[in-house]
Parts: structure tokens; C-alpha cells; sequence
């Protein structure tokens, strides 16, 4: 059995989950598989078009965190896959046009 909770107390966010890994026919393949996942998010500004060399500037940085049960492959290959995206994010610049 695979268990993953979340829960919001005050103004803290807390997951827990199983550390289980078992193989197709039921053996245990070990009890220290990591089943929650920090992701990091960071976005950057526009960089003007003007001036393709300037440094974006950090607009938002948080952390997200991700926790799953079921297959160990998908879940870390999501989790890290999110990662590698949400670390270096750029925003559109504004573009105002005619209708």
C-alpha cells in the first residue's frame, strides 16, 4: 500500500508519504525512497529587445512541493522534469496591438 497526505495548518503547508519501494511481485526493494519533492520556481522579467544581453530580473521565486504515490519511475520523472522547467521561467513582455 502506497500513502501520501498533505494538510494546511495555520500558515504552514505539510506532506508526508510512505518511503516504500516494492517490485512487481511484491518484495521490498528498499524503505528510503524519497516520495516528496521540492520544486523550485523562479521567473525571470522580460529582457528587452533593445538590449538582448541585459540580466532578467528575478520577478517571483517560490517553492512548490510535490509528493505522489504509486509508480516511483513516473513520480521522480515528473518531479524532476518540473524542476528543470519551473527553475527558469521568462514572462512575455506586454504587447499592446490594434483589434
Amino acid at each position: 500500500m502506497t500513502l501520501c497526505l498533505a494538510w494546511k495548518q495555520n500558515n504552514a503547508i505539510y506532506i508526508a508519504a510512505d518511503s516504500r519501494l516494492t517490485s512487481p511481485d511484491g518484495t521490498i526493494t528498499t524503505d528510503q525512497a524519497t516520495k516528496i519533492f521540492k520544486i523550485g520556481v523562479q521567473v525571470f522579467a522580460p529582457i528587452p529587445s533593445e538590449n538582448p544581453d541585459a540580466e532578467a530580473e528575478l520577478v517571483f521565486k517560490s517553492t512548490f512541493g510535490l509528493a505522489f504515490s504509486g509508480s516511483y519511475i513516473n513520480g521522480s520523472l515528473i518531479a524532476n522534469t518540473l524542476d528543470e522547467i519551473f527553475s527558469n521561467l521568462q514572462a512575455a513582455p506586454l504587447v499592446s496591438g490594434s483589434n
